[in-house]
């Protein structure tokens, strides 16, 4: 099986039973992706 890497996250996140601790770590990988667009935006324009 071959998982593209922006959804390898929200794939491993997919089976939690804990909606709490699911909602947590979207918003956590939502940010890191945020963070890494911005960074990427950044670099590119150097």
């Amino acid at each position: 099986m071959i998982v593209h890497p922006d959804n390898a996250a929200q794939l491993a996140v997919r089976p939690l039973n804990r909606p709490r601790l699911r909602e947590q770590l979207s918003q956590e990988i939502q940010q890191t992706k945020a963070k890494l667009r911005a960074a990427d935006s950044k670099f590119r324009v150097m």
